[in-house]
């Protein structure tokens, strides 16, 4: 009896499950997102700043405007939301910067004054097996 003809089945059979992968890798994805950017033309309004983040991402810096001007926070950890006060003229305006493999950074902002709303958002995604983070 030909022992090869029974193993050659066997062979093909572990060539096949050990050649099929169904993961593929995602290089990172460089992300430097900014919103809308605008000056407040009120005489104070108070803005909510937004940033969030889902799957495998490393952010290095967010920012956005108060006051004084513009303030940045590095390495930080989301989710994070700051609202400031802001007088005529002052800059509404923020972003981030890192990478994202698979998942989603965004930053935004919301700002109610009066009769007038002001609002913008960016989003930075790479998703191959993640759902998104959308605005």
């Amino acid at each position: 009896m030909n022992m090869s003809r029974h193993f050659a089945p066997l062979g093909l059979l572990l060539l096949i499950l050990l050649s099929c992968n169904d993961e593929t890798a995602l290089n990172p994805l460089e992300c430097r997102i900014h919103t809308f950017a605008r000056k407040n033309t009120r005489e104070s309004v108070a803005v909510t700043y937004e940033l969030r983040a889902s799957g495998e991402y490393l952010l290095n810096r967010w920012y956005y405007y108060g006051p004084q001007g513009r303030v940045s926070v590095e390495n930080p950890q989301p989710p994070l939301i700051v609202t400031v006060t802001l007088g005529p003229n002052d800059s509404i305006y923020a972003g981030a910067r890192g990478r994202v493999t698979e998942g989603s950074l965004r930053v935004s902002y919301r700002a109610i004054a009066a009769d007038t709303l002001f609002e913008a958002a960016d989003l930075c995604t790479q998703n191959l097996n993640a759902t998104p983070i959308l605005p």
